[in-house]
């Protein structure tokens, strides 16, 4: 297999200032090769850097006469033009096979005003022949066989791109370009490239990042071509295996190398980067005391302030990530996972809106075990049966679960409300997953997807998944209300800082300046319960409404108790009260501004919160801002307390709003609660993807906290080791703080207590919580230190049995801190079920690994390899070493 162009890219056109102000234009080259093929893109040298962001379609067209019909289309391939002067290549959504010694016509639709392509008059005066290629170019309009004459363009007269049917009289090379695959006819043969980066944390104007292109097989010598798909720089030696490259803009940089043997053989590869801006633009406000209001506030929220050009960081969003339900819709709970489908092949299909622009870079699908045979994943925009990209892969059967496919290169997604993408996988044996019925009760959203409410009426059927019955990858036609566990993965660049850990981000406010713990709160206790949680260790009260009475006060003076008292929306009596006692001022923290604002009424927009806010913050701008939620924002049910007529994206948005105006927030849906993990929709599994919401909705900017619940009403009281297992799986999830809920309640919904784990009834309950805090406050260094950057890979040998949750099997949920020397492995088996799981760290080559609080060491092997088991359901063990 060989690759062919028509032109050498490394060097530019004569002219390249085509401006065409008459219209948008289609602009094409006439060729034929002395062999068949595949036509993989198009390029097009684009001449004028201001077509930065607008549109373009790169088109195959068929027939070459100008005089005649229209040749027909036989690809085309929608993609935004990048802002930089120079060759720009756009992969063709699949391969078109073409003929030997047949015309053809490779065309470029500029869709702007102005054509901006390069252009040379009189090129095409005779046949050209590219030298060491299998094509021929076309005379120009003056030639003998004026029919197939080059040059060709057509103007838009309002339906886009149309086939370049016009030949130009000046002869004109408008400089459009393909890769040619010759499948083999030239004697080559193909071969694998992978692209390694010397670093990965680059910024702007870095003048030491080297990429080298390294082939498996082939036969050297090796001729290398390096271009970027994504992202604006230079490279230092585009001919050679090495090259070195200097980034001029922050953002996603995806760079490919097409590598060429000796016997005609090519292979490519891609690597993508994220480019930071540089650190100069950027200035750091923290350990700021404010004296000033909401601005001051806004930069202190954000911990960073930024300048034209400053640093960016990318965001990464899946649409299954960090799922519980489907707007409380059962997801089979009377099965372990996903129905399997037994039925002939077939395309399925989720068809998705995005709620933003942003890039496609994976996706997975939930296999069956059976399945087995070359499933070919197709990205669609809605309306067009030529897919934007593809992929095969072959696959065996085995105990099913999700399968990943990382895309060659990102896919650029736009924003629409009307035009949706199709994110698809062909089974060829028809072995699908699905669960019935997901998308018929309400929309769907995980920001930025937005999957419409199905719906099935005489008039129409629409929105939901879709699906198509063929021997192969099909455009599916058919709707469904079923999901079909199909998972992308997009991402994004923002100017939000990421909150890593670390108490610098409460410090920065002055009344915070003594929180040198992990924060561990109690929910609401009255006065006389204050000494006695204190006593526990407990170093918060978290106190709601008409809670923060004069004795309540003197309870927290005495026992030097901490705290977040309520702030209400049209009431500042306790920011003010505080603000005139100096010592409750300096036992006051922060605020809470809102217990379940999603769910407890009355309803009160973003709007509200953010004026109160400014309340609060003209009051004291000292003193951190807290808001909780409630299960709504978890569970995407957005009806409760909402104006009529609201939808589930506007509830989305709401949310997002909300967690804007705050700047800790946190969630309680308790899973220690027995009616939820009997109920068969709930584990404490949920407890890391709820962690994980809260940090979606602020863009991870944001320390999360999470509430656990000691207690329920009778004959649903958790043990006090779901309680354990249950703070470990928020913990491990990224909970930067914990609030335990201790209220008991009876079956009838009777008050009991406030303060159960202190009465002499439940001992136990008292002695776990208590080793929990002082375990907790052990390990705050790495409990608060931001995830480590370390090889780490984890896998489970229970994939076969367990419950629902979208999961087969006990997987291992993990996270690696580092802090005072130590690397800390924080790890549990996420699912009910035994398991054992093998970890490999390559930090942890040969050394002596020490399990906390289990008076055991394991060894890892000169890889950094080890294995340890879980026995019991939700078991946790902690791994530290030097």
């Amino acid at each position: 297999m060989a690759l062919f162009n028509f032109y050498t890219h490394g060097s530019a056109p004569t002219l390249t200032s085509g401006d065409d102000t008459d219209a948008k234009v289609t602009l094409g080259t006439v060729w034929q090769s002395n062999v068949g093929g595949q036509v993989k893109s198009i390029w097009v040298y684009v001449g004028n850097t201001n077509v930065g962001g607008a549109s373009g379609s790169a088109l195959l067209y068929t027939g070459a006469s100008w005089a005649a019909a229209p040749g027909t289309q036989l690809a085309r391939t929608d993609f935004t033009f990048q802002n930089t002067i120079g060759w720009q290549e756009v992969v063709l959504s699949s391969p078109v096979a073409v003929s030997a010694n047949t015309w053809y016509i490779a065309a470029v639709y500029f869709g702007h005003a102005q054509g901006h392509a390069a252009f040379t008059t009189n090129y095409f005066a005779t046949e050209q022949h590219p030298s060491g290629t299998p094509f021929t170019l076309a005379h120009g309009a003056g030639a003998p066989n004026y029919d197939i004459g080059n040059g060709r363009y057509a103007y838009d007269n309002g339906s886009g791109p149309a086939y370049p049917q016009n030949a130009s009289a000046s002869k004109v090379n408008y400089w459009v370009d393909i890769t040619f695959d010759d499948l083999g006819a030239g004697g080559g043969g193909s071969f694998s490239v992978t692209l390694n980066p010397s670093k990965t944390n680059v910024t702007t104007g870095d003048t030491d990042l080297t990429i080298t292109a390294a082939p498996s097989g082939g036969t050297g010598p090796f001729t290398y071509t390096w271009s970027t798909l994504f992202g604006a720089g230079a490279f230092g030696t585009p001919n050679a295996v090495s090259t070195s490259y200097q980034p001029t803009v922050a953002g996603k940089h995806v760079f490919k190398c097409v590598v060429s043997d000796s016997a005609s053989g090519s292979g490519t590869g891609y690597v993508s980067l994220d480019v930071a801006g540089l650190v100069s633009n950027i200035s750091a406000t923290a350990n700021a005391i404010v004296t000033d209001t909401l601005s001051a506030q806004t930069a202190l929220n954000q911990g960073l302030s930024f300048t034209s050009g400053g640093l960016k960081r990318t965001i990464t969003r899946s649409f299954y990530g960090h799922r519980i339900s489907f707007g409380g819709q059962p997801i089979n709970p009377s099965v372990t996972g996903p129905v399997f489908q037994n039925d002939n092949p077939i395309t399925v299909a989720h068809k998705i809106y995005l709620q933003r622009d942003c890039r496609l870079t994976s996706l997975r699908f939930y296999k069956a075990p059976a399945g087995a045979g070359d499933y070919k994943i197709a990205i669609w925009q809605f309306g067009n049966t030529t897919p934007l990209t593809t992929k095969i892969l072959t696959l065996s059967a085995d105990n099913g679960g999700w399968v990943q496919v990382d895309l060659d290169y990102p896919i650029q997604l736009t924003a629409s409300d009307t035009v949706p993408y199709l994110m698809s996988v062909f089974i060829p044996n028809g072995q699908y997953a699905n669960a019935i019925w997901v998308f018929a009760g309400q929309a769907t959203v995980e920001y930025p997807f937005h999957i419409k409410e199905f719906v099935d009426s005489v008039q129409r059927r629409d929105e939901g998944a879709m699906f198509e019955y063929a021997s192969n990858l099909t455009y599916p036609t058919h709707y469904s209300p079923h999901t079909f566990f199909i998972d992308p993965t997009v991402e994004w660049e923002t100017d939000k800082p990421v909150y890593d850990g670390g108490l610098e981000y409460y410090h920065r406010y002055s009344a915070s300046a003594d929180i040198d713990y992990f924060p561990v709160g109690i929910w609401q206790p009255l006065p006389p319960s204050v000494a006695g949680f204190k006593a526990l260790g407990f170093n918060l009260a978290v106190t709601w409404g008409g809670g923060f009475s004069q004795a309540m006060i003197d309870a927290l003076k005495t026992a030097n108790m901490h705290t977040f008292p309520t702030a209400e929306v049209d009431d500042m009596t306790v920011p003010t009260a505080v603000a005139s006692d100096p010592a409750l001022n300096n036992l006051v923290k922060g605020y809470i501004m809102g217990d379940e604002p999603d769910l407890i009424g009355p309803w009160r927009p973003p709007s509200t919160f953010q004026m109160w806010y400014n309340k609060l913050r003209s009051i004291d701008s000292t003193k951190l801002l807290y808001m909780n939620f409630g299960l709504t924002t978890v569970l995407n049910q957005g009806f409760f307390m909402l104006p009529v007529g609201t939808t589930i994206p506007e509830a989305n948005d709401n949310w997002r709003k909300f967690a804007a105006t705050t700047d800790i927030l946190s969630v309680d849906f308790y899973m220690e609660d027995s009616g939820n993990l009997q109920s068969g929709l709930y584990g404490l599994w949920c407890n890391p993807r709820m962690v994980g919401r809260m940090r979606d909705l602020c863009d991870e900017s944001k320390p999360v906290w999470h509430y656990i619940a000691t207690t329920a009403p009778d004959g649903r009281e958790p043990t006090p080791q779901i309680v354990h297992d249950s703070t470990w799986a928020a913990l491990i999830g990224g909970a930067r703080g914990i609030v335990y809920f201790d209220f008991k309640f009876t079956s009838g919904g009777q008050y009991v207590t406030d303060s159960a784990m202190l009465a002499n009834s439940d001992p136990a309950m008292r002695n776990m919580v208590q080793s929990i805090i002082t375990q907790i406050q052990t390990l705050k260094g790495p409990l608060l230190a931001k995830e480590a950057n370390l090889s780490v890979a984890v896998s489970s040998s229970n994939t076969s049995a367990g419950p629902s949750g979208l999961h087969y099997g006990v997987p291992i949920h993990y996270t690696v801190r580092q802090s005072g020397g130590v690397t800390y492995l924080f790890t549990q088996a996420i699912r009910p079920g035994a398991t054992t799981g093998t970890f490999t760290v390559p930090a942890a080559a040969n050394k002596t690994i020490t399990v906390i609080g289990e008076s055991r060491t394991i060894n890892a092997n000169g890889s950094g390899v080890f294995s340890d088991s879980y026995t019991s359901d939700y078991q946790v063990h902690l791994y530290q070493w030097a």
